[in-house]
């Protein structure tokens, strides 16, 4: 706008006259330009006006400090570029460049996706420059990246779109938590005692901890009955720590089977008078069929229909699954005490020989005979020796 009130009222110029312009408010001038110009008329020409205004930017600070952001100051002119870096007590999001082929199952992350990828973009490129040369330091693959600046430029008012999210560091996991859990974290700085960054400082919001099973130790299964992995990763989502994804177990010791019942595959098995070798450990989460012993006429009772079952193994401190099958002696022949002369089977007859435990079977009378006969005598209960 113009200041001189006297060249807006007659609209003309003089040569020699002079007029101040300035930025209308709530308009500001852009970053580097003085806050008025001062044109002159020279024979008949006006200096070329080059004020620019524009709507300057306001850095909401208490918006900005949410994600542990802060400016240098709170309001700048438009085309003005300002810097912003994490507060005190906070850190940048690092980004793991894990190779894929690594195999690391990665814990779900509470973190915004959309920052998590645009991180990503930035670490790849800074990774890219520095393997060029371009950049201040080698970067190997699988070294963690971290973007702790970010420039924010003001434009008729708007700033640009912040990505730069700061968090508090995570604590140091605790080894004995790590150890009822049957797991070894592959950063011994990120770990209680450990040493080194870990243990003054805690870890930066984003890393990752590698873990995977202690020597001995198996992944526990899923409900599902899927396995967890062998090998995964835990990131710090600022202040905390993500679930961990991983429990592992010991093995289970030989299921121990009464003497009437076997075991498929048998080498996982033993009796309660043998004894199995530290070879015969089992796996969290394996199988073994169970079924009574038929060769040695064992079998289930008369009219169950289950005669096998299936246990898996809980790890060595819970063992194997409840075992509710139940196997019983069989007998081999028709009770040996009564007089086939006299009485004969009637049906219906259970499925035998050899007959399971509870198997009933009717007599009467053989031709010839009837229950008037002195030697007959009837409702008389007869004592069925198997053997």
């Amino acid at each position: 706008m113009l200041e001189e009130a006297k060249f807006l009222e007659s609209g003309k110029m003089r040569h020699g006259d002079v007029a101040t312009v300035a930025c209308r408010p709530p308009m500001g001038p852009s970053k580097g330009q003085a806050a008025r110009q001062r044109l002159a008329c020279v024979d008949g020409q006006i200096e070329p006006k080059t004020l620019v205004c524009g709507r300057p930017c306001e850095l909401d600070s208490r918006s900005i400090h949410q994600f542990g952001v802060s400016g240098k100051k709170e309001e700048f002119s438009h085309g003005e570029v300002t810097g912003v870096q994490c507060i005190q007590g906070f850190q940048p999001v690092h980004v793991d460049l894990i190779d894929a082929s690594s195999g690391l199952a990665l814990a779900g992350s509470a973190m915004e996706s959309q920052t998590v990828r645009s991180l990503q973009d930035k670490a790849k490129e800074q990774q890219e420059n520095d393997q060029e040369g371009k950049g201040g330091g080698k970067v190997a693959g699988g070294i963690a990246v971290s973007v702790g600046r970010e420039s924010m430029s003001c434009d008729e008012g708007s700033l640009s779109r912040l990505s730069l999210r700061c968090f508090e560091t995570c604590p140091v996991l605790s080894r004995e938590m790590l150890g009822r859990r049957g797991v070894l974290a592959e950063r011994e700085d990120a770990v209680e005692g450990g040493g080194g960054v870990g243990l003054n400082r805690g870890v930066a919001a984003g890393a990752l901890v590698p873990l995977k099973c202690s020597s001995g130790r198996d992944p526990a299964v899923m409900a599902d009955g899927r396995p967890l992995p062998e090998r995964t990763a835990l990131r710090c989502e600022g202040r905390d720590w993500a679930a961990l994804p991983v429990s592992c177990v010991e093995p289970c010791a030989a299921l121990v089977l009464p003497l009437e019942m076997k075991g498929d595959p048998g080498s996982l098995t033993t009796h309660s008078n043998e004894q199995k070798g530290e070879g015969s450990s089992i796996p969290f989460g394996e199988s073994v069929v169970v079924h009574c012993d038929e060769d040695q006429n064992f079998g289930v009772e008369e009219g169950e229909l289950v005669d096998i079952e299936t246990v898996k193994c809980m790890g060595r401190e819970k063992g194997f699954s409840p075992l509710v099958l139940r196997c019983h002696k069989m007998c081999i022949s028709a009770p040996s005490n009564v007089n086939t002369e006299v009485y004969k089977m009637s049906g219906p007859l259970p499925a035998g020989p050899p007959y399971r435990h509870g198997a009933t079977l009717q007599f009467e009378c053989a031709d010839g005979f009837s229950s008037s006969d002195a030697q007959i005598t009837t409702g008389k209960s007869l004592a069925w020796q198997c053997g």
